[in-house]
C-alpha cells in the first residue's frame, strides 16, 4: 500500500505563477507579490491586468476563474497580480492589512477599535498605493508584457474601501475599480470626503472609470455566530454590524453615482445577490466584476 506524507509549511506549485517578496523603500514594509499569467501568449499591446488585495485570501479562486474564463473564450487572457505578505500565519497577515488598506487613523470610531486594537496599526493606504504605484507596477513590467491602459483594482471589504479610495483620489491609474462589500464606514465615513470632486471630474468628462459597487443581500443582518479569533464577544460584533451598515452605505453610493453622465466611457454598476453574506460575496460576484473590467466583447478586437 502506496503512503502519502504532506511536509507541512511547503509552497503548492501553481503552473505559471511567480512570487515576488520585497521591502519597499517608500514605507519600509515587506510584501510578497503572487502573479497567475494566463494560459496564452501576451497580446500584442500586453496583457490585460486585474491587482487585487489581500492576496493569502483571495489569490487562488481568482486566477482559477480568469483562467477557466479566458481558456472558454468567455473573457481575454488576464495577467492576475495580488498583493499580500510574506508571513503565511493569518494572525499577522490580517494584522498587516489593516494598516495598508486603511486611509486615516479613526480617532473616534468604535466600529473600528478592534482592528486597531489587533495591533497592526491604521492610515498607511496612502503610502501602500504608492508603493503599488511607483514599486510593484514596475517590478511586475519587468517580468511581463502588460497592457497599462486595461488594469483594474479588486477589493473585498477594507480592500473595497481602498478601491473607493484609489477611485477618488487616483481615477486614472485603472480603467477599472472593483469595489466588493467596501467597508465606507470606517472613520466617520472619511472615504466620501473624496467623492465631490470625483463626481466633478466625471462631469467634466476629464475622467471616465468603469465602477463596480457589490454586496451582499444578507450583510445588515446581524450576525448570530462569533468568528473564531475574534477579540470581542458577540454582542459587540452584532452591535459593529449595524454601525457599519454595509450594505446601506454601499447602496447608496452608487444611487449617487448612477446618475452621472456616461457619455464619455464612465460606467457604475451595482451587484447584491441574495442570501449573500460578508464573506460569501466575494465569490458570488466576481464574474460580475470581471465582466465589466474586460468585457466580453473585447475577444473581438
Amino acid at each position: 500500500m502506496s503512503m502519502t506524507s504532506v511536509v507541512p509549511n511547503s509552497a503548492v506549485h501553481t503552473p505559471r505563477s511567480a512570487l515576488i517578496d520585497f521591502t519597499s523603500s517608500i514605507n519600509g514594509r515587506t510584501y510578497r507579490l503572487m502573479i497567475s499569467q494566463p494560459f496564452a501568449d501576451p497580446p500584442p499591446g500586453g496583457y490585460p491586468v486585474l491587482w487585487s488585495f489581500d492576496a493569502q485570501g483571495y489569490h487562488g479562486f481568482v486566477t482559477d476563474l480568469t483562467r477557466n474564463r479566458a481558456l472558454a473564450q468567455e473573457m481575454v487572457p488576464v495577467l492576475v497580480v495580488a498583493l499580500g505578505y510574506p508571513e503565511d500565519e493569518p494572525t499577522v497577515w490580517l494584522s498587516r492589512r489593516v494598516l495598508d488598506l486603511t486611509p486615516t487613523v479613526p480617532a473616534a470610531d468604535p466600529a473600528a477599535t478592534t482592528y486597531v486594537a489587533a495591533g497592526g496599526g491604521a492610515g498607511g493606504l496612502e503610502d501602500c498605493l504608492d508603493m503599488l504605484q511607483g514599486e510593484a507596477l514596475p517590478k511586475v513590467e519587468a517580468l511581463f508584457a502588460i497592457d497599462r491602459g486595461s488594469m483594474a483594482l479588486w477589493g473585498h471589504s477594507l480592500g473595497g474601501l481602498a478601491v473607493l479610495h484609489s477611485l477618488f483620489t487616483r481615477p486614472t491609474l485603472f480603467e477599472s475599480y472593483l469595489a466588493i462589500s467596501p467597508s465606507i464606514w470606517w472613520d466617520g465615513r472619511v472615504v466620501l470626503k473624496g467623492e465631490e470632486a470625483f463626481v466633478e471630474q466625471v462631469r467634466s468628462g476629464s475622467i471616465a472609470p468603469r465602477v463596480l459597487i457589490a454586496v451582499g443581500g444578507s450583510e445588515d443582518t446581524p450576525p448570530t455566530r462569533l468568528p473564531r479569533g475574534y477579540p470581542g464577544s458577540l454582542d459587540e460584533l452584532v452591535e459593529r454590524s449595524k454601525a457599519t451598515r454595509i450594505g446601506a452605505n454601499a447602496r447608496a453610493l452608487f444611487e449617487r453615482l448612477e446618475g452621472l453622465p456616461v457619455s464619455n466611457g464612465f460606467a457604475v454598476r451595482f451587484a447584491c445577490p441574495a442570501d449573500e453574506t460578508h464573506l460569501t460575496t466575494p465569490f458570488a460576484t466576481l464574474r460580475i466584476a470581471l465582466d465589466l473590467a474586460f468585457p466580453p466583447e473585447a475577444l473581438s478586437r
